[in-house]
């Protein structure tokens, strides 16, 4: 019994600590929740409330005063290395001093070699002081190191471009070493930065020794250059003039000679700058004046030419030479008088209705194999009114058709124009004597039929029709033609006048139609301004009529609502894209004009592509403005990158 009152008493006692437990942790639960309530609240407050001012001026004063200690620290610091280099420098003079008085070589290769060691640790100490290196530098020169001395100058050279001591130093070191032309720059950068005329005479001395040497190693480079000129070895000659130019470069016979070796080479852009540069070093030398004025009249500035002569007459002393230079003033003379009477020729004002082709000519290996093929041309009209729809537009030929015998021989006169062969009045008169009986028939029978008036209201499908069948109707009346006459004419008469009436239907071309087809129903130019050209024939018989550029350029814009590379069409050349682009260039800048739209079109017609290629480099100049313009008016970057594409700019 006591046993079970135990156990009873356990349980009791384990439930007690397992309630208190779980009020420990219901307690500990809920204080936690308000901690983080109490902790959102405060965040809550935090972000709303202003920042709390944190002690800055305080933390700015002491980070000021750290600097300031660090500060006076590294100046005392400089301050201290400064005058311990100044410390070696001193004491590297004082060995250099010393090594004067002394004459042991052997003490004195050891005063030199102290005085090296303190100038290096001045340097350690300060690299900032030309003095320094320039010291060292003569003490590496007095014991034969001219590597080591070159190598100081440069860097006083770097520390001070102005420093003479430096340039002078290794002036001597270069000279010492055999570099004589190195020597003479550094003599030449002295006289230009020196002004004591002490110092400027001395180097004047050493110019003219270091001089006479450089000019005796150019003179032999020189005649050899003058061997392989005489014997045409124009390549050799010139590497030749080039050493004798690196060797001493102020003797104008040099450059004189070389571009002599271009002209024969024909590298007439070389000679022309080397005469240039032998007229540069000596003015009062004739021959450069010669060989320029043969540049010039090579490239037609006869002008140019003319004064150089001119030039050469006043200089030369040899009467022979004046005399060949006199009669080359003189044909001078004459061609340029030749190039100033001759205009050039208005072939718009002389062939309105003309339209040039350029022919390109290929070589014999990229010439196609493929017979050429025949392709009907047929004729393609618009039923609606073109310029209530311009997008619509139809380009088409106001034209009748043209026999393909007349395309063939049009094509093999190898100019592409037709030509217009003078018709005979009297052809059938000829055919048939007066006195035959039959003579007024036949003549009637075989004359060739003329095109019809027809009037404007006609449309050009009856017209072709008109002409076929008046072409036609002959032929069929070659059975019945000899019905009422006695004598019929032999068989070699009939084939004679076959063939001449088949000729004549061959040579039927544009200029036997009626005036009133050919025009395209526009005669005035402020007429067809106002309007959108419906076919290319009448957009270039408007473009050609008109003078101006302005009122070209006002043309162009007109046409933005219609396919203006359909209007430009397969007639499109190479003069009249040139003629388009430079309309463009002087008229879109100043008026602040987008010629983005242009450019599009022309790249879509067929022939632009071919046309880009052949562009000049003038040309080519003018799109690089119009696209620079383009950018400037901040036209959109990925269309215009493509023009730029397509017209590989």
């Amino acid at each position: 019994m006591s046993k079970a009152i135990m156990n009873q008493l356990e349980v009791k006692t384990k439930c007690e600590q397992l309630q208190q437990s779980l009020k420990d942790l219901y307690e500990w639960e809920q204080e936690m929740k308000q901690k983080e309530t109490e902790k959102r609240q405060q965040k809550i407050k935090d972000e709303l409330s202003p920042p709390v001012r944190s002690q800055l001026d305080e933390m700015h004063k002491f980070i000021n005063d750290q600097l300031k200690s660090e500060n006076t620290q590294n100046e005392d610091d400089l301050n201290n290395k400064l005058q311990e280099a100044k410390y070696y420098y001193e004491s590297g003079n004082n060995f250099c001093g010393r090594t004067k008085e002394c004459e042991n070589p052997e003490l004195h290769k050891e005063k030199y070699l102290n005085a090296i060691d303190m100038y290096t640790k001045a340097i350690d100490l300060n690299s900032e002081d030309p003095n320094y290196h320039i010291n060292r530098a003569n003490c590496y020169f007095a014991l034969e190191r001219y590597g080591d001395c070159i190598s100081d100058c440069n860097a006083a050279i770097k520390l001070d471009p102005t420093c003479t001591g430096s340039y002078y130093r290794r002036m001597k070191a270069f000279e010492y070493l055999g570099d004589n032309e190195m020597a003479f720059s550094d003599c030449q950068k002295i006289l230009t930065l020196s002004n004591d005329a002490k110092e400027i005479s001395k180097i004047k001395n050493d110019i003219d020794r270091i001089g006479k040497r450089l000019k005796h190693k150019a003179d032999t480079h020189k005649e050899q250059g003058n061997r392989h000129l005489s014997d045409k070895d124009y390549e050799k000659a010139i590497e030749s003039f080039t050493m004798a130019i690196s060797c001493f470069g102020n003797e104008a016979i040099y450059y004189h000679n070389r571009s002599l070796c271009h002209f024969h080479l024909k590298n007439y852009e070389s000679c022309f700058e080397d005469c240039n540069k032998a007229i540069e070093t000596n003015r009062e030398y004739f021959r450069p004046y010669y060989q320029r004025m043969r540049v010039h009249e090579i490239r037609g500035e006869y002008s140019d030419a003319i004064e150089d002569c001119k030039k050469f007459l006043e200089l030369v002393g040899n009467e022979k030479q004046r005399l060949t230079a006199s009669k080359d003033l003189e044909r001078l003379n004459r061609l340029l008088e030749r190039t100033q009477r001759l205009k050039p020729c208005n072939w718009s004002e002389l062939r309105k209705n003309a339209t040039g082709i350029s022919f390109i000519q290929k070589p014999p290996h990229l010439r196609s194999k493929k017979p050429l093929k025949r392709v009907t041309i047929s004729e393609v009209t618009s039923v609606d009114d073109p310029k209530a729809d311009p997008s619509g537009y139809v380009i088409a030929s106001n034209y009748e058709a043209i026999p393909d015998s007349v395309i063939d021989k049009m094509f093999n006169n190898n100019t592409g124009e037709r030509t217009i062969e003078p018709k005979e009045e009297n052809q059938l008169e000829n055919l048939f004597p007066s006195s035959s009986l039959m003579s007024n028939k036949l003549m009637k029978l075989f004359a060739p039929p003329s095109p019809p008036a027809i009037a404007s209201e006609v449309s050009m499908t009856e017209k072709n029709a008109d002409t076929v069948e008046a072409y036609t109707r002959v032929p069929a009346l070659e059975e019945n033609i000899f019905e009422d006459t006695l004598t019929m004419p032999n068989q070699s008469e009939v084939k004679q006048v076959k063939e001449k009436l088949n000729q004549e239907n061959c040579t039927f071309h544009a200029a036997e139609i009626p005036s009133e087809i050919k025009t395209s129903g526009h005669n005035d130019i402020e007429d067809s301004l106002t309007s959108i050209p419906s076919t290319s024939v009448k957009f270039y018989h408007t473009w050609l009529n008109i003078k101006s550029e302005d009122v070209k350029f006002t043309y162009l814009k007109r046409l933005q609502n219609a396919q203006l590379h359909k209007l430009l069409g397969a007639n499109l050349s190479c003069e009249m894209l040139s003629e388009i682009l430079r309309v463009l260039e002087r008229n879109c800048a100043r008026d602040n004009y987008s010629p983005l739209w242009i450019l599009d079109e022309i790249t879509k017609n067929s022939e632009a592509g071919l046309l880009i290629l052949m562009l000049t480099q003038e040309e080519r100049n003018i799109l690089g403005k119009l696209f620079d313009l383009l950018d400037t008016l901040g036209e959109n970057k990925e269309y215009v990158g493509e023009i730029r594409r397509r017209f590989a700019v």
